[in-house]
């Protein structure tokens, strides 16, 4: 079955207007951690949806040679000794604690995220248009750089109390990580779709739910 196009509103840009100066449209799917944009990534790929997730092409950049040796000479306390790899949950600590350690890993990453985007998408061709979920959208200020922008949404109250129950994190890491987010309502203010994942829902009504998205989303014949 071949993949319904997005809606014409949602086709907005030219390509020099695009992230990485792509042909084809690219929708941005974001929110705050604990948001539940995982719940909505995992909906839309099984669509059939070209999907790239920021935090994954992170995670490559990071196994990469090159990253691992950048990482035990500058930040030898978060690698893990037997695999040589990092720990991310060491990681996010580190960053989240020292701001000028967090503006260092960004410096490292952030110019090798284009490649990473390309290498991701060679495994996805033909895309007619994709969706990226990238957590820092808002942040980086790159929200006109994309076609769409759907948010995945819980109160504030609900995002920490998930994250806290899911990764039996530090609280403190917990509200410093949510501290440097701009606010999840500002967020879902500055919207194309919002995705109210707020409620404890069965799987059947998650999914009928998601399916009110898509039809936001997508054209129908």
């Amino acid at each position: 079955m071949s993949l319904p196009a997005l809606q014409a509103r949602w086709r907005r840009l030219t390509p020099e207007q695009r992230l990485y100066g792509r042909d084809y449209p690219v929708v941005a799917l974001t929110g705050g951690i604990g948001s539940g944009k995982s719940t909505v990534g995992k909906f839309l790929a099984q669509k059939g949806v070209p999907y790239v997730s920021a935090d994954a092409l992170v995670k490559w950049i990071y196994a990469r040679e090159e990253s691992r040796t950048w990482l035990a000479r500058h930040y030898p306390e978060v690698v893990n000794p037997d695999t040589g790899m990092a720990d991310f949950r060491r990681l996010r600590a580190r960053a989240f604690a020292d701001p000028a350690v967090r503006l260092d890993l960004e410096a490292w990453v952030y110019p090798r995220l284009p490649d990473a985007f390309a290498a991701a998408e060679k495994s996805l061709r033909p895309v007619p248009w994709l969706v990226y979920e990238i957590p820092l959208l808002f942040e980086r200020q790159m929200e006109t750089l994309f076609d769409a922008v759907v948010v995945s949404w819980v109160p504030a109250a609900v995002q920490r109390e998930r994250v806290l129950r899911r990764d039996q994190s530090d609280p403190a890491v917990v509200d410093a990580i949510i501290a440097q987010q701009l606010p999840i309502d500002e967020k879902r203010a500055r919207a194309d779709l919002v995705f109210d994942n707020s409620f404890e829902r069965s799987e059947i009504e998650t999914m009928v739910a998601l399916e009110a998205l898509w039809a936001e989303l997508v054209a129908h014949p």
